[in-house]
C-alpha cells in the first residue's frame, strides 16, 4: 500500500509497484464492492499522461481494480485510451479465488519483468524518487518535478531575486522557446525553503550536428527573451539544458539568474566568460559566451551515448 505520501493526493493510487525507478503496476482500491467501476475508471484516467521516458515502448501497463471483496486485473493501453480486463472477476471471500489471484499475480510479475528488460530505454526518467544535491533536492513525481532550494545556505541568490526571475518566467507565454516555464508560482516556506514545480525533461547533450543546431538555436531564443526583460541566466551549461521533446531544448536552473548588470555576490564561476571578474557587473554578453562554450565542449563526441537525468542548484 502506498502510505509514503510521495504521490500527489489528487492522483494517488492505492498501490504502486516500482522497479528500477519505473512505475510498472498500479492499483486502485475502494472500500465498497459497489465502486468497482469507479476504481476501473480511475485506472484509465490516471494513465492519460504517458511518455517513453517514463513508460518505455510498452503498449500497456498491467493494473488491478479492487472494491470490497472483488478484484480484477486489467491492461491499460498507452495513454489510457482503453482499458481491458485480462482476468475474470475474483471474489476474495472464496479460497479458490484467492489462490487464483496468487497464480495470476505471479504471471503478472513475469510480464512486468520482461517489460522492464526489453521495453524501457536505459536513460528513462526516474519515478517517485528524490535526488539530493548540496543546496537543493529534486523529487520526480511522475508528471512533473518539484525542486526545493535551501536559501539559508544557498550562496548564489536570495528570495527577492528569485521572485523577480521566476516572475519573468511565469510571464512568458506557454510554449515559449528555449526556457523552462514553472507550472505554478513558487512557494517560499518557513523562511528557508524555496519550492517550485517544473515540467519534466532529460539532460541529453546533442549527439549530432543537427541536434546541436537545434539546441543552440533554442537556447539563444531563450536568452534573448530573458535579456529583453533585463535578466541574465549566469549558468548556461549542458547540465542545465533539458531535452523536452524531439529536438526541443530549454534552459533550466534559473536560481543563479539575476538582473543584468548586477555585481555577483560570489566569486566568478569557472565556466564564465573571461571578462567576468570579481566585483564586476555580469552583462548579457557573458551568457552568449557560454553558448559558444556549449559548441566547443570536449565531451560532445556526437556519439549515441546518453546521459542520465540530472538537475543542479
Amino acid at each position: 500500500m502506498d502510505q509514503s505520501g510521495e504521490t500527489a493526493g489528487t492522483s494517488r493510487p492505492d498501490a504502486l509497484l516500482i522497479l528500477a525507478s519505473s512505475l510498472m503496476c498500479k492499483g486502485e482500491v475502494k472500500e465498497s464492492s459497489k465502486k468497482l467501476q469507479v476504481a476501473q475508471m480511475e485506472l484509465k484516467t490516471k494513465m492519460a499522461k504517458w511518455s517513453v521516458q517514463y513508460h518505455g515502448t510498452r503498449e500497456y501497463m498491467i493494473c488491478y481494480a479492487a472494491a470490497g471483496h472483488l478484484l480484477r486485473f486489467h491492461a491499460v493501453r498507452r495513454g489510457g485510451d482503453n482499458i481491458k480486463a485480462i482476468s475474470p472477476l475474483f471474489n476474495l471471500r472464496l479460497p479458490r479465488d484467492r489462490l487464483k489471484v496468487m497464480h495470476m499475480s505471479i504471471s503478472v510479475l513475469i510480464i512486468i519483468l520482461q517489460q522492464t528488460k526489453h521495453q524501457f530505454p536505459s536513460d528513462r526518467l526516474p519515478f517517485g524518487i528524490m535526488q539530493t544535491y548540496k543546496y537543493s533536492s529534486i523529487y520526480y513525481e511522475g508528471t512533473y518535478v518539484e525542486k526545493t532550494v535551501d536559501l539559508s545556505t544557498y550562496p548564489f541568490g536570495d528570495q527577492a531575486t528569485l521572485e523577480k526571475v521566476y516572475g519573468v518566467l511565469l510571464s512568458l507565454p506557454l510554449g515559449a522557446r528555449g526556457l523552462i516555464r514553472p507550472l505554478r508560482e513558487p512557494v517560499f516556506k518557513d523562511g528557508k525553503w524555496w519550492k517550485v514545480k517544473l515540467p519534466m525533461g532529460m539532460v541529453q547533450p546533442p549527439h549530432d550536428l543537427a541536434s546541436l543546431r537545434c539546441l543552440v538555436t533554442d537556447i539563444l531564443h531563450g536568452l534573448d527573451a530573458l535579456h529583453q526583460r533585463g535578466i541574465v541566466h549566469r549558468d548556461v551549461r549542458h547540465p542545465n539544458i533539458l531535452k523536452v521533446s524531439q529536438n526541443k531544448y530549454v534552459l533550466i536552473d534559473p536560481e543563479i539568474s539575476a538582473p543584468a548588470g548586477d555585481v555577483p555576490s560570489f566569486e566568478p564561476l569557472s565556466h564564465w566568460a573571461p571578462e567576468c571578474k570579481p566585483n564586476v557587473p555580469y552583462q548579457p554578453g557573458a551568457d552568449i559566451y557560454s553558448v559558444g562554450a556549449l559548441i566547443s565542449e570536449e565531451d560532445l563526441a556526437f556519439s549515441s551515448t546518453r546521459h542520465p537525468p540530472s538537475a543542479s542548484a
